[in-house]
């Protein structure tokens, strides 16, 4: 019987414990599961939003007897301290959205964790220049198989 993953746990799990905050401008964003809170205050600081956006089980082989699990999760990253330029909030940014790919790819296929295979699919840079928000969403796939 295959093991039920929790994607958002597995991925704050993997971001809470192999942040360098070196590679962020010494500073560690906070990650949360939003499904957790009813309201999260977005106060100055970085901070890490993860929630799941889709789940597909499909059978692999005849007689389905293997199934192929997919859950999708998004990793919502934003960036709320006051800088005086724009371009100093995306450089911010992208430095947080290279730690969050070093710490993907280090874990793509990693034995130790509770699923086969995390891969990235996209990314959308949503910053705001009006509110100096700096915001970015990765998908990720975790995918795992069994019966």
């Amino acid at each position: 019987m295959v093991k039920i993953v929790d994607v958002l746990s597995t991925i704050k799990t993997l971001l809470d414990s192999d942040w360098l905050k070196a590679n962020s401008d010494s500073l560690t964003p906070t990650v949360r599961v939003i499904s957790e809170k009813k309201q999260i205050m977005m106060s100055d600081g970085d901070h890490i939003l993860l929630y799941e956006i889709n789940e597909n089980i499909d059978s692999f082989g005849l007689g389905a007897t293997d199934w192929a699990h997919d859950r999708v999760a998004s990793i919502d990253i934003r960036t709320t301290y006051k800088r005086a330029e724009i371009s100093d909030i995306r450089a911010h940014l992208i430095k947080i959205k290279d730690e969050v790919f070093r710490i993907i790819k280090a874990n793509v296929a990693n034995p130790d964790t509770d699923h086969q295979l995390l891969v990235p699919l996209r990314r959308r840079d949503l910053s705001d220049k009006h509110t100096g928000v700096g915001r970015m969403v990765i998908d990720v796939s975790l995918k795992y198989w069994g019966n």
